[in-house]
């Protein structure tokens, strides 16, 4: 479900009977421990990514309609998303990119929750799964599911609302 690096570490969500996130050393590649996110949905946990400035991970929680923020103390913290989140990046500014394939829309959040912006996909856009942010302010959008029309990835700049 996803994969991400953070410091000396690898981190690893797999779909299985419990959502948990597997941690790897990784130059021995060895598992060390297995981290359980707390006050998520059972198997709800769909991306995930991280954010070495912050020394976090960013987990998206599908049912929930949230995003877990977890640091390296494991201390846990959780913000709503008002939209079901499939997938998340990091931008270059340290925010929070969240693909909101239902929505249409891609939310960008603070390291601590605060929504910034919600830029909304174009109609070509079909069935949207992740975003990237260029340095130019564009992104790159992957879309497209077996059975559409297009599967592709876009690079585009779209109008954002601000909140």
């Amino acid at each position: 479900m996803g994969v991400t690096t953070l410091e000396d570490r690898i981190y690893i969500l797999r779909k299985k009977k419990e959502d948990e996130i597997e941690v790897f050393d990784a130059s021995s590649y060895e598992l060390e421990r297995f981290i359980s996110v707390s006050n998520a949905s059972k198997l709800g946990l769909v991306d995930m990514t991280s954010c070495g400035h912050y020394g976090c991970l960013y987990i998206a929680d599908g049912p929930d309609s949230c995003v877990h923020r977890l640091d390296l103390e494991a201390n846990n913290t959780r913000w709503p998303v008002d939209d079901e989140p499939s997938s998340l990046s990091v931008n270059a500014e340290r925010n929070v990119l969240v693909m909101c394939t239902v929505g249409r829309k891609i939310k960008e959040f603070s390291s601590y929750g605060e929504l910034l912006r919600e830029v909304g996909l174009p109609l070509e856009v079909v069935n949207p799964l992740h975003a990237v942010q260029l340095g130019s302010g564009g992104f790159v959008v992957s879309h497209g599911q077996l059975g559409d029309s297009v599967n592709r990835a876009c690079v585009t700049s779209y109008k954002s609302s601000a909140s």
